[in-house]
């Protein structure tokens, strides 16, 4: 087991998810952010005793690459990027969506931009591309430089997977596309009281055992009406309510249209720990002390790889 402190980042942060997660299990590590958007508008849900172990960067991630992110570990941590335990990133799905009708959809359902729509709609969906394009790629490259380096990439199953960079990196090896429902993936230890939807996810993962599976719905979830006449209720809150919802449902509102549940970065990271013990073999490289197994013991790491 290691006891290095970990160093996570989060591009296109958003809420900061991600940081909500580590900040919770692991008190020794520090959370790079990085949004375009305000410092305390990011972080408007991260208690301010936690702050401290939040580093923000406020940029367009338009202008990341690799270079740039190196310098921000660096500048953040004085820290190199072999020492980054987890990279994450949640491109702005908008006009990826499938929750657009037919009269607001900015693609076709290739996942190409539509060209016969007003030039100031493609403008929109083509910077998207410019800046999932830039992401992935800068992702990808310190996923080549760092093989046991963890890296999930979030977006909602619609046109995400049909993007030519993220068909690329699935064929490259140690990634692989994994899809997953939120009410199924959320765990009451960290998500519990909080009403998630269904919320059909495509996760674009580097790291993990290679056999991981995510939490699927198949109507089964604590997040739905009671079941009636023999006939699985369907889920209290959707992220699209129309005239075809049923009645009662209501619409997820602020940030829980955005919020990924911590259950779901838990279960990655857990089959991550597995992978890396598994790579260690009977002799792994380092060995944590006493005080260092005492400090995670019963949050990320199980009895078995605890005792390596």
């Amino acid at each position: 087991m290691r006891s290095k402190k970990k160093i996570i980042i989060d591009i296109m942060c958003g809420k900061c998810s991600l940081a909500q997660y580590w900040t919770t299990v692991d008190p020794r590590c520090t959370v790079i952010c990085i949004d375009r958007r305000d410092r305390e508008d990011a972080l408007e849900h991260i208690p301010q005793h936690i702050r401290a172990r939040i580093r923000y960067v406020q940029m367009d991630a338009i202008d990341l690459d690799y270079a740039k992110l190196k310098d921000i570990v660096w500048q953040q941590c004085s820290s190199q990027m072999h020492e980054v335990y987890h990279v994450h990133a949640s491109p702005d799905c908008t006009t990826l969506s499938s929750a657009h009708s037919a009269h607001s959809a900015y693609r076709l359902p290739d996942g190409t931009v539509n060209r016969d729509w007003p030039q100031w709609k493609q403008a929109i969906a083509d910077r998207h591309d410019r800046v999932m394009n830039r992401v992935l790629k800068t992702i990808n490259t310190a996923a080549e430089k760092h093989k046991n380096l963890l890296c999930t990439i979030e977006n909602p199953v619609a046109l995400f997977q049909l993007q030519p960079m993220v068909q690329r990196m699935q064929k490259q090896k140690g990634w692989r596309l994994l899809e997953t429902n939120y009410c199924k993936a959320a765990i009451d230890r960290f998500d519990g009281g909080k009403p998630w939807t269904m919320k059909p996810t495509h996760i674009l993962l580097h790291g993990g055992e290679q056999d991981l599976r995510l939490p699927l719905c198949n109507r089964d979830c604590k997040y739905r009406f009671p079941d009636e006449d023999g006939k699985p209720g369907l889920h209290r809150y959707a992220i699209r309510i129309d005239e075809r919802s049923a009645q009662g449902q209501k619409k997820a509102e602020g940030g829980m249209r955005y919020a990924i549940p911590s259950g779901l970065f838990h279960t990655i990271v857990e089959s991550h720990e597995k992978h890396l013990c598994s790579q260690a073999g009977p002799k792994p490289k380092v060995i944590a002390c006493e005080a260092c197994v005492a400090c995670v013991w019963g949050m990320l790491v199980g009895p078995a790889c605890a005792a390596r």
